[in-house]
Parts: C-alpha cells; sequence; structure tokens
C-alpha cells in the first residue's frame, strides 16, 4: 500500500542490544515508491528518539541522503505482488556520504521532501498484503509511524508501519588497516621540535583497537625508519630533539585500526588530528654577550689585542651540576674606551652575578657588571616563572620564607629559587630596584626523578636559614639594614643540559614566616 508524504514523516526501529551490543554502521537505507516528483528530490535523516518520540532537531552525525527524482525507482502498487527487495530495481537506496554509528536502542528513520507526489509503501493493520489474501494482523517489531504537520510535533500513526530495509557495513574481523596522516611543511622555516602533541579524536569500542606511531626527522638527519609508540592527547618527548622541516611528510602519524566484530569499527577523523611541535628555549646558566654591560668606558685604550677580561667561575653547587668558567675573547674598542666586550666561551651555571675584570690593554678606568639571575631584572636563564607581588596583611610583616616545589627533575637538569623583599619602612618603595637572592635546597638535594611522571617534593630556603636556630632574613638598602618584610617576590629558574629532558613543576608554595 502507499502513503502520502507531503509533511515529513517518521519510522522507528531498534538496534538489539543483545544482537550488537556495540551498535551498528548503517551504510544505506532502501524504501519502496510507488510515486515520485518530476523536479524535487527527497532526503533522508537518521535521529535519535526522545522517549520514543523521533527528535525535533537532532541527527545522528553524517546521517543525511538524498536522492533527485530521476534516481527514484517506482513500483506499481496497484493489484501488484510485494516488491522483491533483493531485486534493485524495485527498491530506492539513500546512501549516506559514510557510515553512520548508530548504539544500540530506539531510533528513527525520517522522509522530507517539498513535493506533495512522493508515495511510498506502507504495512496497514487489517488490509491485505500486495499479492496475496493474508491480512496484516500484527505489526513487527519495529517501532512505530509518526507524522509532523510543522517539522517539530510528531503525531504517532499505530496502525502503519514503513516498508524499508538497512544495510549495514560488514568489517573484516581480525585484520589490521593504517592509516598514515603527513604533516604540511611549514611555510617559511623548519622548527626545532623538542615535544610534540597530537590532538586525535576517536571512537573505540571493546572488540576494537586503534594504536598510534610516528615517525619524525631527526634535528640534522633524516625520517626515521622504525614507527614509535605514542600516546595522543598528551605531550610526548622523543629521546632527542627532532625537527619538523620545510618539506611535507617530514612528521608522519601512523594510526592501526583493527576490530574483533563485523559490526562496529574505530573510527578516528583525519579532521580534527592535528601535530603541535615544541620547541624547548632552555638553557644551562650559560652567559651572553648581551649580559655584559660596560658601566665605565675607561680611556686610552689602544691596543684591542692587549686587553684581558676575566670572569669568575660559576657559584653552582657541584651536585647540582657545578658549571663551566666563561672567557671573553675580545674587547671592542672606539676612540680609546671600550664599547664591548664578546665571549668565547658561554660558560655553565652561572645562577648568581659573577665578577667581570678589565685590564691592560694600555687604558685605565673601564669596568662592567654581568646581568644574571640575581640581579634586580633581566638575567641569563631562558626559562624563567616569577610570581605576583605578595603584599603581606599589616601586622603580619615576617622575618622569613621557605618554598615547595612539586617537580620533576632528571639527570642534567636543576631547578634555582630566588626571593626578593621589601620592608615597609623601607623608603625606596620601588619594588623593581631590589635585588634577587638565591636560595638554597634544604631536602632531597641530590634526589632525581626516574621518570617523566615522577614529581618529587623539593624545599627551599634562605641560605642563612640553614643556621640553627634560624637567622632572620636581612637586606640593606641606603645603608640601612632591614630584618623584615612586607612585600615579597618568588622567581623559580628551570635549566638543563639537554633541551629533551627539561624539568617541569606541578604545584609551587610559598610561606612567609614571622
Amino acid at each position: 500500500m502507499s502513503a502520502s508524504n507531503y509533511t515529513p514523516f517518521a519510522q522507528t526501529f531498534f538496534v538489539d542490544a543483545n544482537q550488537s551490543p556495540n551498535g551498528i554502521f548503517v551504510v544505506a537505507v532502501d524504501v519502496v515508491f510507488s510515486a515520485r516528483d518530476d523536479i524535487l528530490p527527497i532526503f533522508m535523516q537518521i535521529r535519535p528518539t526522545n522517549n520514543g518520540i523521533p527528535s525535533s532537531y537532532q541527527i545522528h552525525p553524517g546521517a543525511t541522503a538524498v536522492v533527485f527524482p530521476q534516481n527514484v525507482n517506482i513500483v506499481s502498487g496497484s493489484g501488484a505482488d510485494l516488491p522483491d527487495l533483493t531485486d534493485a530495481t524495485n527498491y530506492t537506496r539513500f546512501t549516506f556520504p559514510a557510515p553512520v554509528y548508530l548504539p544500540p536502542g530506539e531510533h528513527a528513520l525520517v522522509l522530507k521532501t517539498n513535493s506533495a507526489f512522493y508515495n511510498v509503501f506502507i504495512a496497514e493493520m487489517s488490509e491485505p498484503i500486495l499479492g496475496s489474501d493474508r491480512i496484516v494482523s500484527e505489526q513487527p517489531y519495529v517501532g512505530s509511524m509518526f507524522k509532523s504537520q510543522n517539522g517539530s510535533t510528531w503525531t504517532p500513526i499505530q496502525n502503519q508501519d514503513l516498508l524499508f530495509n538497512i544495510i549495514r557495513a560488514v568489517f573484516t574481523k581480525n585484520t589490521s588497516a593504517v592509516v598514515q596522516l603527513d604533516n604540511v611543511a611549514p611555510a617559511t622555516a623548519n622548527v626545532p621540535t623538542d615535544a610534540f602533541f597530537v590532538h586525535a579524536e576517536d571512537m573505540g569500542f571493546g572488540s576494537t583497537e586503534i594504536k598510534y606511531n610516528y615517525k619524525s626527522t631527526e634535528f640534522g638527519g633524516s625520517i626515521a625508519g622504525a614507527a614509535t609508540a605514542f600516546m595522543i592527547n598528551r605531550n610526548y618527548l622523543p629521546d632527542i630533539r627532532q625537527v619538523v622541516t620545510t618539506a611535507n611528510g617530514s612528521f608522519k602519524i601512523l594510526e592501526t585500526l583493527s576490530t574483533m566484530s563485523d559490526m562496529v569499527t574505530p573510527v578516528i577523523d583525519s579532521r580534527r588530528t592535528s601535530l603541535s611541535a615544541i620547541e624547548y628555549l632552555i638553557n644551562n646558566g650559560e652567559l651572553q654577550n648581551s649580559n655584559i654591560l660596560i658601566t665605565a668606558p675607561g680611556y686610552s685604550f689602544t691596543n684591542a689585542s692587549n686587553i684581558t677580561v676575566t670572569i669568575s667561575a660559576p657559584t653552582r653547587e657541584a651536585n647540582a651540576g657545578g658549571g663551566t668558567t666563561a672567557t671573553a675573547a675580545v674587547a671592542n674598542v672606539y676612540a680609546g674606551q671600550i664599547t664591548s666586550i664578546i665571549l668565547t666561551s658561554a660558560g655553565s651555571g652561572y645562577v648568581e652575578n659573577p665578577t667581570i675584570t678589565i685590564s691592560s690593554g694600555g687604558g685605565t678606568n673601564a669596568a662592567a657588571n654581568i646581568v644574571s639571575e640575581t640581579s634586580a631584572t633581566g638575567g641569563n636563564a631562558l626559562a624563567r616563572y616569577i610570581s605576583r607581588k605578595v603584599v603581606l596583611e599589616p601586622g603580619f610583616d615576617a622575618t622569613d620564607l621557605t618554598v615547595y616545589l612539586t617537580a620533576n627533575k632528571q639527570s642534567g637538569a636543576d631547578i634555582q629559587v630566588y626571593y626578593k623583599i621589601m620592608a615597609s619602612d623601607d623608603p625606596d618603595q620601588n619594588f623593581d630596584n631590589k635585588t634577587w637572592v638565591r636560595m638554597r635546597p634544604y631536602n632531597n638535594f641530590g634526589v632525581l626523578a626516574q621518570n617523566d611522571d615522577d614529581y618529587i617534593e623539593y624545599i627551599y630556603r634562605p641560605t642563612t636559614a640553614l643556621v640553627v636556630p634560624a637567622t632572620p632574613i636581612a637586606y640593606t638598602s641606603a645603608l640601612v639594614t632591614y630584618n623584615n618584610f612586607k612585600v615579597f617576590a618568588i622567581k623559580i629558574v628551570l635549566l638543563s643540559t639537554s633541551t629533551i629532558n627539561p624539568p617541569s613543576l606541578r604545584d609551587m608554595r610559598a610561606i612567609a614566616l614571622a
């Protein structure tokens, strides 16, 4: 029999949880038409249901298909036999752009068109089955039919059901398929990569599996021959620095999909897969030429090659990595005065301001300072965190500080902590003028993390606080010594011999003590 479909109508159906506990993927739906329009198309949608009623606005992702009149097969319903759905000329197939996943439960097929001329085959209670004398005496267990006058409110039609056939995907079990995604090259320059983050959205089931591997290009080398497993949606640190080059495909993501069920498959969305290449800007306390400030250019320097520049050794503790002494190659001279000093060796481990001495060269009275992390501003570290300025409540001036860090510090890495303070009665209330003071580790000084997930608590105290009983923090401003403070800030400096295993912090707490 046929029914008019000028207004949208729907047919609900079930995905059986016993037969398909993980759901199914629908490829197409077959419907039988007895009449069609000559111009206007007809649309098929699969929608979820709410309490057995088709949703008025939700459509399953990708579950919209359209058929144009020239592709609609017509079957006469007057006196004819029930159409043989094994014959492709008897039905019209609505094929979706991609397989549509349907979880177990009730769903709805919705047919929509702006034409009054489309008619479909239905079964109606108490009416004869086409081609026989049998009467439709019971409804099949497929759900209910609904009609709608406005596309949003559905009215159930209790004695009718749509003639349809759902085509599901059948997947090959116990085999693997590999999807390879290659990066698009950066437009202008290579991107050094010390870590990377692959954002990916996928869908898996208990009977399916997705494995992620990558191939990347070593810095100064070629792309790896073997793939390496990694986890998506989290930072991954390779063993050595990599590079995303200006050639396509210098980074490859390999996704291996497999299933143990022919009803479901894992799903990935390549449009929502992205790579973030991370370059860590970190050093090991080296000095740069820009850290050397000429405070007095001197005079009468006539022979630059004879100028001797000496830089003091670093002060970092040996079990924190120690360091090497920086050396200077040349002092540039113009009109008898020193204008700049160029380093031959940057050294390492400079965690406090070193001294610099200038002599010889026929001149006198030249002087320079080296800015490092104990200067009021600036510094020689590339990775640092500075807390906000903390102002204590009136009457709660402090005399001591303790800093707690939960950190991951592996071999070759170091964490230095500094403080600066200001007393309430200090006439110079410009906090930026105060210099930073290096703190000393109080516990777990030589304890290193064993892996990327191993975080250890470290405690830092001012140097004087290592004395028992503790000596209050003191600082001098304008020749006056202050033994308490109203304002403080904390600076954390991260150092490493390698960009591959930099230290990282999970949390920081600073406690001001009276």
